[in-house]
């Protein structure tokens, strides 16, 4: 039987996978529910989508003209999170897998009594 493979997310915290996937899920979850309570909170006052490229309004800031492409690219920083985080969990379980296959093949082979001088031939 595998023990869980187990990495160090962020040089911080201890993590096996799945307590890695239960996590994400539940901040992300969270998260969907504050952005959509602020949504609704904020009604109108929501800032447009606008393209980086098109100019911005005198009487906005950079920050209200740039909102939806900042969420996008805090959300493309998150994904990419993901994917290197399970990348290193598939690459850990790879060589757990590799490390039981030398241990079983040791456990296969019999074992040889090494020789000692004292031994007849």
């Amino acid at each position: 039987m595998r023990r869980p493979v187990r990495i160090k997310y962020y040089g911080l915290l201890w993590m096996t996978k799945q307590t890695y996937l239960v996590t994400t899920l539940v901040v992300a979850v969270i998260a969907v529910g504050f952005f959509l309570m602020v949504m609704v909170a904020a009604g109108e006052r929501m800032p447009p989508f606008n393209w980086p490229w098109d100019p911005m309004p005198a009487n906005q800031s950079w920050f209200y003209n740039h909102f939806w492409m900042i969420i996008i690219l805090f959300l493309f920083a998150e994904v990419l999170d993901i994917l290197i985080t399970l990348r290193k969990f598939a690459e850990k379980e790879a060589e757990q897998g590799y490390d039981e296959d030398e241990d079983e093949d040791e456990e296969e082979r019999p074992r040889r009594r090494k020789k000692r001088r004292y031994d007849d031939d």
